[in-house]
């Protein structure tokens, strides 16, 4: 067929068309790579940062290594735990059973106080010390109290609610001697004759004769002469 100038234009503007497509991709590649090394070197200057980073680290983790070893060197060694099952059977299992760590060591004390010596109402001075002694080492091995000063601190507190479960078990056992001791029997009065028979006390007792005053004088006192009269006519002559 015949080209005509129209054609020939059509197929220009075709072209110029692509060519503008194919610029504008080429600028976004060129974007994308700017971007992709401007992350590159960004990546590299973080890397740098981190190694720099990682080395003063490891420098002072080799310093903290030493120095957590050397105090750990100059430390005494921890205290051994205390031998279970030589005191009343009591295991280690059955001494976990009764710590509950949310309530006080006071508590835990008074739980293995009962454990271990059965209620018992004697002080702590009257008791086996060295099952004393095992009870309180467990209470403060099984706490984490390893400073000295805490010890004596805990230590009395321990030995004061052992006191006062001895007292405590005293009274219950008071209080149930009171109620096993048998009731005495209401005393009655006897009943007076006199609220059965209601009788005069006359009849029950014979009257005696009454003896007058006056006769009752005169037998306990006896009569005496009476004395004549100084006053009377013999005594003194009549004068004529």
């Amino acid at each position: 067929g015949t080209v005509t100038l129209d054609t020939i234009y059509g197929l220009l503007v075709d072209l110029k068309g692509n060519f503008e497509k194919l610029n504008a991709r080429q600028d976004r590649l060129e974007r994308t790579c700017r971007e992709i090394y401007n992350d590159t070197v960004g990546v590299r200057h973080e890397s740098r940062l981190l190694v720099e980073s990682s080395k003063e680290g490891l420098t002072k983790i080799t310093k903290l290594e030493s120095t957590v070893a050397d105090l750990k060197e100059r430390l005494p060694p921890p205290e051994k735990g205390p031998l279970y099952g030589i005191y009343e059977g009591i295991t280690e299992e059955m001494v976990a059973a009764i710590d509950d760590t949310e309530e006080s060591i006071e508590c835990f004390a008074g739980k293995l106080d009962v454990l271990l010596f059965h209620s018992s109402t004697l002080s702590h001075p009257d008791r086996d010390q060295e099952k004393l002694e095992w009870l309180i080492k467990v209470v403060l091995h099984r706490r984490r109290i390893t400073v000295k000063a805490q010890k004596r601190k805990w230590k009395g507190l321990i030995l004061g609610r052992i006191n006062h479960n001895a007292r405590r078990e005293e009274g219950k056992q008071q209080e149930r001697l009171v109620v096993s001791q048998p009731r005495r029997a209401v005393y009655t009065p006897p009943v007076l004759l006199s609220a059965v028979r209601p009788s005069s006390t006359a009849a029950q007792f014979p009257s005696t004769p009454r003896v007058s005053s006056s006769l009752t004088m005169a037998s306990q006192f006896p009569s005496t002469p009476r004395a004549p009269s100084l006053a009377t006519a013999s005594h003194f002559p009549s004068t004529t």
